[in-house]
């Protein structure tokens, strides 16, 4: 289980070890708190976190290697789009190995995943920054929903995937 806070409204220090983790959740979430309680022996251990978003400068290069998932980039545990940016990044790899066994130079197509999938995380990172006050909103996180999820379906993943096939069976990709 892990909480995910605003330093801002939740100072990392009223959580930060396992007993003031769990008087917070008494507070913020009780039921949750409540569930917990009687698995305290359980616990086998705790940590905090702070500035868990990070980058990297490269992530596909042409001399045959590559990052994926949490080894490139990561940008949020709440919104949680890891297994996408493992899906899209393995796509990206994957495409850049069997271009690589035909023979065919890699050098422009690993340039092209670079920009693409570096701009698409900027793209989400700006979405995602400081968002987290509004969470207490009834008025304004439905519309936030909805616009995160529109912005991110309808224009940032198709941007980043592949086309769909062409209507006879070949998939249609980046030039």
């Amino acid at each position: 289980m892990g909480i995910v806070a605003d330093a801002r409204l939740h100072p990392a220090e009223s959580m930060n070890t396992f007993e003031k983790a769990m008087d917070w959740l008494h507070k913020q979430q009780p039921r949750l708190a409540d569930a917990l309680e009687g698995m305290r022996e359980s616990v086998q251990d705790f940590a905090g976190f702070r500035r868990f978003s990070y980058g990297c400068k490269q992530l596909f290069s042409p001399e045959r290697w590559a990052l994926t998932g949490e080894a490139g980039v990561f940008l949020d545990p709440f919104y949680s789009p890891g297994s996408d940016y493992i899906a899209i990044g393995n796509t990206y790899i994957t495409d850049l190995v069997a271009r690589d066994m035909k023979g065919m130079a890699i050098e422009a197509r690993a340039a092209i995943y670079e920009k693409v999938f570096l701009s698409f995380y900027d793209s989400m990172l700006s979405i995602y920054r400081d968002q987290y006050p509004i969470f207490g909103s009834a008025a304004v996180l439905p519309v936030k929903i909805i616009w995160d999820y529109t912005y991110y379906w309808g224009g940032a993943v198709p941007v980043v995937l592949p086309a769909p096939p062409d209507g006879h069976g070949r998939a249609r990709h980046l030039a």
